[in-house]
């Protein structure tokens, strides 16, 4: 009897146990701000080319750390340097030019009125003039060419890793395009998509337990902002520049999955961080 009465305690207590422990994580799971939906982030320089040639030298391989300032590759430098050698000549002529009109100007303005017009000296002035402004133009035609010139080593502006590089000697760099990319080093964060019936949970300054997928131990972050928008899905425009708003008939209502910003105090022991990478994140709930 006695024995069938501790049989009935102890499974009323299992019960008991198993449905507060259900409970709490039924708790846990509802009302704690968490996310497995989260991505590492980090600024991405993309580096292309002032000046546009064929490229002649590449100092850098896949992967490889460099420091902000660093030769990364070298454009043909060849037409750069003709281009300079006639800017300078155009500078030299044009300076000549200026000269000669100066000189033109000063004697004529020491000869007698019956000798030279009040329109002859006039006139050569105003020739000073354009000399001068055509001497002004050929130094910035000259500095120009020194610019392009000085631009066919392209320099890594940060420091960083270079990352994915296809780029080869022999390839046509055009200006403007981007030719290789640069993962700037400790740019990195974390954006957390939390769903937003979660969000109440979430504040700028809150510090944050991130974990990397397949990763066993956590890192600290902190909430530094959560967007302000987020695109709305639903939103056209129909005829007569009138909403366009399809018809629902979900009976299950997804929330929307606001990003949050989160810095990375300190990066994991265990595990590289690549920009790219799943990551698991639970607000720290703080105590009223």
């Amino acid at each position: 009897m006695i024995a069938r009465v501790l049989r009935v305690l102890v499974t009323i207590l299992v019960v008991l146990l198993a449905a507060w422990l259900g409970w709490r994580l039924w708790q846990a799971y509802m009302d704690q701000p968490w996310t497995r939906d989260a991505v590492v982030q980090a600024q991405i320089a993309q580096i292309n080319a002032d000046v546009g040639g064929r490229v002649i030298d590449l100092y850098v391989k896949d992967n490889q750390k460099v420091a902000a300032g660093t030769v990364l590759f070298r454009i043909d430098p060849q037409r750069y340097r003709l281009a300079l050698a006639n800017a300078r000549a155009a500078l030299a002529d044009a300076n000549a030019q200026l000269a000669l009109r100066q000189e033109q100007s000063a004697r004529r303005a020491h000869l007698p009125d019956d000798v030279v017009s009040a329109e002859a000296r006039s006139d050569a002035l105003l020739q000073v003039r354009v000399a001068r402004a055509q001497a002004d133009a050929a130094s910035a035609r000259v500095h120009l060419a020194q610019y392009d010139l000085a631009h066919t080593e392209v320099r890594a502006p940060v420091a960083g890793i270079i990352s994915h590089l296809r780029l080869r000697v022999g390839d046509y760099a055009a200006t403007g395009k981007p030719l290789l990319a640069l993962v700037e080093t400790g740019s990195y964060w974390i954006d957390g998509y939390f769903e937003q019936t979660r969000l109440q949970g979430v504040h700028v300054g809150d510090h944050a337990h991130l974990r990397l997928l397949g990763s066993a131990h956590t890192f600290p972050g902190l909430v530094e902002s959560i967007a302000p928008a987020i695109t709305d899905r639903e939103s056209h425009t129909g005829a007569r520049l009138v909403a366009n708003v399809r018809a629902s008939f979900n009976w299950v209502r997804l929330p929307a999955r606001i990003p949050v910003h989160i810095r990375i105090l300190r990066k994991p022991k265990d595990f590289p961080l690549t920009a790219g990478m799943l990551c698991s994140v639970v607000i720290e709930r703080k105590h009223s």
